[in-house]
């Protein structure tokens, strides 16, 4: 069955081109050794359909940090209990850590909500949907399950959400965020040089990232 990028269609079985480090899927059959074949990089997983490059990926994702950006501003001001997290009182710097914390946990469940529930509905998170990106089961095409969406969000965001609850220790803080950048260039490098353009995080969630293409 050819899989439709506007429906819920599933790609074919053998879409996904073979594994070369997977024994037996070489031109040769189940007797070829593993690494004896090495396929040029596939365009797409089906037809109509690319795996999406890395930058626009990457713009995308800046979108959507951008998008939730806004409640973590509402919720500082409803949360926080001075106009400025680090205020000044009769000489003395004194900081909200119970409020700043309380907003940290209500971003990290408002980030797992946002991109959970776009990934299993819409096949896409909002900035996602700006470029015309999909995000979907690498085995058949189908939208995302929950536990694949939770899976997904842990490894792509969740470390950067989560090192948010991290506050009051300017030491503690900076090594958890040197941890936490270091992820991300592992991300990004494991997607650039994937030739399905699966980051780590994809292959941990067993998804992909597509985008349809444009009729000449």
């Amino acid at each position: 069955m050819t899989f439709d990028a506007g429906s819920a269609g599933q790609l074919p079985p053998d879409a996904l081109p073979p594994d070369p480090t997977v024994p037996g899927t070489g031109p040769s059959g189940a007797g070829a050794p593993p690494g004896s074949w090495s396929p040029p990089p596939p365009p797409g997983p089906a037809p109509g359909l690319m795996y999406a490059d890395f930058w626009i990926r990457l713009v995308a994702y800046i979108v959507d940090s951008i998008i939730l950006v806004i409640p973590g501003l509402i919720l500082n001001g409803i949360f926080v209990t001075r106009t400025a997290v680090v205020f000044f009182e009769s000489g003395r710097v004194d900081v909200d850590y119970a409020g700043l914390f309380l907003v940290a946990l209500l971003q990290v469940a408002i980030s797992a909500a946002y991109f959970t529930y776009t990934w299993t509905h819409y096949r896409a998170s909002p900035g996602q949907r700006l470029f015309g990106l999909l995000v979907l089961n690498q085995a058949d095409g189908s939208p995302l399950t929950t536990n694949q969406a939770l899976t997904r969000w842990l490894f792509l965001a969740g470390p950067g959400a989560l090192s948010s609850l991290i506050t009051g220790h300017v030491v503690i803080g900076g090594v958890v965020g040197l941890l936490v950048f270091g992820w991300y260039v592992y991300l990004a490098y494991t997607t650039a040089t994937d030739p399905r353009r699966q980051g780590f995080h994809d292959r941990s969630a067993r998804t992909v990232v597509v985008k349809p293409v444009l009729p000449a």
